[in-house]
């Protein structure tokens, strides 16, 4: 890797072999002003999955970074692990099976939380596409007056606000810190059941 990337895009991936090209050709397409790195977390697939991005680490190896392990860690696991590989300033999200299909995305959600620093994550719409009935269904967050930026954290808990993964962006240390005091987001209750 060239420089360091300001902003990471991370990738779980766990036999997404149907999936896994369109997810990373929708992250490499990305059009910014900006280095960004694509940081793969492959699972131990069963299926092709790891062939196809150790594929795509070897022919671009200033962009995308895999990482793995000799045996199957588990969703949890994986995601922090592929989390505290991530080198940029902001981290967005893109699962295996998930595609970005708007070459802007990344640009314009790192733009606005460089210049609107009082807020640590955005997310937005998103397109669901039904594999079985090749039908695509638009979902919109909700906006003003419907929907407030100062109450999104009581409307995320009373279920009026869906934030899905795949729109998600937001600045790495707030994440980290997110990670580290819920443990409901690695496997530390896992840990403790056993």
């Amino acid at each position: 890797m060239s420089s360091k990337p300001l902003a990471s895009v991370l990738m779980i991936t766990y036999n997404h072999e149907p999936y896994i090209r369109k997810a990373i050709t929708g992250v490499l397409s990305q059009e910014t002003l900006f280095p960004f790195e694509l940081v793969i977390g492959e699972d131990c697939s069963a299926d092709g999955t790891r062939e196809i991005v150790l594929e795509y680490a070897e022919r671009y190896p200033d962009t995308v970074r895999v990482i793995t392990s000799a045996h199957n860690v588990g969703f949890h696991k994986s995601g922090l692990r592929t989390f505290e590989a991530c080198r940029g300033d902001y981290v967005a999200f893109c699962e295996g099976d998930d595609c970005w299909h708007d070459s802007s995305k990344l640009q314009t959600q790192v733009t606005f939380l460089i210049t609107h620093p009082t807020y640590g994550l955005v997310h937005s719409d998103y397109d669901s596409y039904y594999v079985a009935s090749g039908k695509v269904r638009h979902h919109e967050v909700g906006h003003p007056p419907l929907m407030r930026d100062e109450d999104a954290y009581l409307e995320l808990l009373a279920g009026k606000r869906n934030i899905l993964t795949l729109t998600v962006c937001g600045c790495t240390t707030l994440i980290a810190q997110a990670w580290r005091t819920n443990p409901e987001c690695t496997d530390a209750l896992d840990r403790k059941s056993t």
